[in-house]
């Protein structure tokens, strides 16, 4: 077993202890060819580690007020891939995601660092 899948196993084994189970909505949009736009969004369950509460982290550097928090997905499994506008449903809260970090090891994603502000319940 290579270095990165020990990692992603690790880390996927982490997650779940600690974490929460929830939603990740990945949006996705056709343009057809009449100038109309088909919106269609994959959701996908998942356990997430957080949230991590990161509003200080954010208000100290005056970047972002919008974090609130921050959640952890492992890839080990994952079939979609998280970007800046997901959205994560967990615990009856929905936050929408700013930013989106992937952490590789050997090339390989091991987790995604996910950045989100809370957007309703």
């Amino acid at each position: 077993m290579s270095l990165a899948a020990r990692i992603q196993s690790k880390t996927l084994a982490a997650i779940e202890k600690v974490g929460q189970s929830g939603t990740l909505t990945i949006p996705g949009a056709t343009y057809n060819t009449d100038g109309s736009v088909t919106e269609s969004a994959t959701s996908v369950t998942v356990t997430l580690g957080g949230p991590v509460t990161d509003q200080k982290r954010y208000a100290e550097t005056g970047a972002d007020t919008r974090v609130t928090a921050t959640f952890y997905v492992s890839a080990s499994g994952l079939t979609v891939t998280p970007t800046v506008a997901s959205r994560i449903t967990a615990g009856g809260r929905t936050f929408s995601c700013y930013a989106c970090e992937p952490f590789t090891v050997e090339g390989t994603v091991v987790a995604y660092q996910m950045d989100c502000g809370e957007v309703g319940t």
